[in-house]
């Protein structure tokens, strides 16, 4: 029967423990991506401001400056957070199939890809895309195999990333714009970009040496940055995301040489609020990562029988689960 037989809510002398650790990072894609380049290359997509005055929209979307008046000059800066699982008492071997480097997921819904799918984030499948049905639930998961920008949950991220984004302006914001699918899982949780979590993926799996590792992630953008019609950098609105809790200042001399700092959010597990945890996701996201561990377990589960693992102190069971 290809089907999973649920999460139990309880633990039992059978079932492999796991760890969690937290991780989050951000991706610096704008002011980081050109090197050798002269810094006009990427201020000229209006992804920044000089100046920029600090408020807040409401929901009729009226801007209010903060006060006293704060300027916030900046970059618009992808922001990932995630929980990472470490299933500590699974020892790998070579032949189980488990991913030897970290692979990136997400979660669609509707038709099933008939050809690749892509981000305006620069990420994206194959040619021909790996996809996994999740079971009674109309929905299914994506392989992004294609990943070309610097995880921003990786510690790789202060580096330079080799790509730029644009289409973040705005309170709408255009990117990532997603082809090749129907329907993909918005993200709830997002205070202003309800796509990033798919085009940066929303489930990640990997080894941390012989032990698997599962990382629960959601993804935002840290500002929304509204250019003024005038040209006048001094009334640029811009709203930081109010899930970020700490913005830091820093020196950028390419792309802000008169700025003595700019605005970048900051580092550490916590700095994006709700982060996501397996025990706190709904049924659908919970059912996707079941679904996606018993598919990469399931040689581990046939070599030694296991077919239970606890994952955030439930139960995650594999039983029955023969893949696609």
């Amino acid at each position: 029967m290809d089907e999973l037989l649920g999460i139990l809510a309880a633990s039992s002398g059978e079932a492999s423990t796991g760890t969690g650790s937290v991780s989050l990072s951000l991706g610096a894609t704008l002011r980081s991506s050109a090197s050798g380049a002269a810094g006009g290359l990427f201020t000229d997509a209006n992804q920044n401001t000089i100046v920029g005055i600090r408020g807040s929209f409401d929901d009729q979307e009226v801007f209010t400056a903060a006060s006293p008046a704060e300027t916030f000059p900046g970059n618009i800066f992808p922001v990932t957070s995630q929980t990472t699982y470490t299933l500590t008492d699974v020892q790998l071997d070579l032949l189980d199939g488990f991913p030897i480097s970290r692979q990136y997921w997400s979660i669609a819904q509707g038709d099933l890809p008939s050809g690749q799918v892509t981000t305006g984030f620069g990420t994206g499948t194959s040619a021909v895309p790996e996809v996994i049905e999740i079971p009674q639930f109309g929905a299914f998961l994506v392989h992004l195999d294609q990943y070309g920008i610097v995880d921003p949950a990786s510690d790789a991220a202060a580096g330079n990333q080799s790509v730029s984004i644009s289409g973040l302006l705005g309170l709408s914001p255009a990117n990532p714009n997603i082809q090749g699918l129907t329907s993909i899982l918005q993200d709830e949780r997002a205070a202003i970009n309800d796509r990033a979590t798919f085009a940066l993926g929303e489930i990640a799996v990997g080894r941390d040496g012989d032990n698997p590792e599962v990382s629960i992630r959601r993804s935002d953008q840290d500002r929304v940055i509204v250019k003024d019609a005038g040209g006048n950098a001094s009334l640029d609105q811009v709203a930081p995301n109010s899930q970020v809790t700490e913005f830091l200042d820093e020196a950028d001399p390419l792309f802000f040489p008169s700025n003595p700092t700019v605005k970048v959010p900051g580092r550490g597990p916590d700095v994006l609020t709700n982060r996501p945890t397996f025990r706190k996701l709904g049924f659908l996201r919970k059912a996707a990562v079941t679904t996606l561990m018993a598919d990469q377990l399931r040689g581990y589960a046939r070599r030694t029988g296991q077919t239970r693992f606890v994952v955030d102190g439930k139960i995650l069971d594999i039983t029955g689960y023969k893949g696609p």
